[in-house]
């Protein structure tokens, strides 16, 4: 191996390790909600109505079009990515935006949402590595919900990368990758209140009651699918980070009726989910595997182990009040050689606007809060290590149209 591609390999590799040793590219394996990262970067399998929650499963742009028409999600900071690895130099940012429409909300009446999506992300590779070079990419994705006794999610998504390295190899010179990548995913929900204790409540007053929410969701997503890349020689390719996801969610809440309001007093989800990379290689090279990989549903997604081959993703959610969003998680397998921690607090206005709409009668006050929801996360990954990144979200959505 010449002494330029093995400069460019021995980077390669240090940046790698911070993705659990996946393939190529591997930027594109990062969950980029806040939201979500903070809950072991689940979101596979979590009905979540989140601006971003999208890119690890664009069936969900289908939950988010049936509550939301219009989001725009933005990191308001740059996150240094492993600070204590990198010296702050390596930064990543993210923003997008989110629209979508309830057709059963409609003249038509259907029982079928439809949402897009578009990401655009940047890791900034900082000065010590390839002098300012990056890796960005920009997704596009749609999605669709539609509801028949179950409540069934499909999507798909398009990205285009780009990979660009500077002053690489004797010859200082710059590199750079190209590259298409598709994504697709479904989800599958079981209402289970809706099905199994339809009309059960809890009278607190002759006005007031407490209604249970419960749901499951079977969810999976095969990411990534592309061709494979070349650094420097053709005879060198790598194959970018092919990857399945299958998981399950447990979702339960308590949703409070009165006279002026109507909210959902607490909820709570447990997610876990199994990410394998579909790759497999030895000293002839490599190989892509099936949909599902080594995932074994016994041991990764009940027993909840992971192994050399398999990430378990184990993330819990907290919504109290539609107001305070606690999250945490934990991630184990492939290149984490113990439990990796998350965790994570958000603020939403939905439950204040929600009072505020109930209790103030002034018609542009009533207009911002029964359409507007402002949100903002601070999340943590590789919790309590060295390895430990905070995030930062922003969200703005609108709701309501046409009502």
């Amino acid at each position: 191996m010449s002494k330029k591609l093995l400069a460019v390999v021995f980077s390669f590799i240090l940046i790698q390790s911070a993705f659990a040793q996946s393939g190529a590219v591997s930027s594109l394996t990062l969950q980029q909600s806040p939201l979500l990262f903070g809950a072991g970067s689940i979101g596979t399998a979590i009905p979540q109505y989140d601006a971003s929650g999208f890119y690890l499963n664009p069936a969900q742009l289908g939950n988010f079009a049936s509550k939301n028409n219009l989001s725009l999600f933005i990191m308001p900071e740059k996150t240094k990515w492993i600070p204590a690895w990198y010296y702050d130099e390596m930064t990543y940012s993210s923003f997008g935006i989110t629209a979508g429409y309830n057709f059963a909300n409609s003249k038509a009446n259907i029982p079928l949402s439809v949402g897009v999506g578009y990401i655009h992300n940047k890791l900034d590779y900082g000065k010590s590595f390839y002098n300012g070079g990056y890796t960005s990419f920009d997704c596009f994705s749609l999605g669709a919900s539609y509801e028949s006794f179950l409540i069934f999610n499909f999507g798909i998504s398009i990205k285009s990368y780009k990979d660009v390295m500077n002053n690489v190899g004797e010859m200082r010179k710059t590199v750079e990758l190209n590259g298409m990548a598709y994504d697709f995913g479904l989800m599958v929900t079981a209402p289970l209140t809706k099905l199994i204790l339809p009309g059960v409540k809890l009278n607190l007053s002759e006005n007031s009651f407490i209604k249970p929410l419960s749901s499951f969701t079977l969810g999976y997503a095969l990411l990534n699918i592309g061709n494979e890349v070349s650094y420097i020689d053709p005879s060198q390719s790598d194959p970018i980070s092919r990857t399945g996801r299958l998981g399950y969610s447990f979702n339960f809440g308590l949703e409070l009726n009165t006279k002026l309001i109507i909210i959902n007093a607490f909820s709570y989800s447990f997610t876990a989910e199994a990410e394998d990379m579909l790759i497999s290689s030895d000293e002839n090279g490599y190989e892509y595997q099936n949909i599902f990989g080594d995932i074994k549903i016994g041991k990764n997604l009940i027993q909840l182990k992971g192994d050399n081959n398999v990430i378990i993703h184990k993330g819990h959610i907290f919504n109290i009040f539609e107001t305070l969003i606690i999250t945490s998680g934990r991630f184990y397998g492939r290149g984490y050689n113990d439990n990796k921690k998350a965790d994570g607090i958000g603020f939403s206005s939905e439950g204040l606007f929600k009072l505020l709409n109930a209790t103030i009668e002034n018609s542009t006050i009533n207009y911002i809060t029964k359409h507007f929801v402002l949100e903002y996360y601070d999340a943590y990954t590789f919790y309590d290590s060295p390895m430990e990144t905070n995030l930062k979200g922003l969200t703005l959505t609108y709701r309501g149209y046409g009502l």
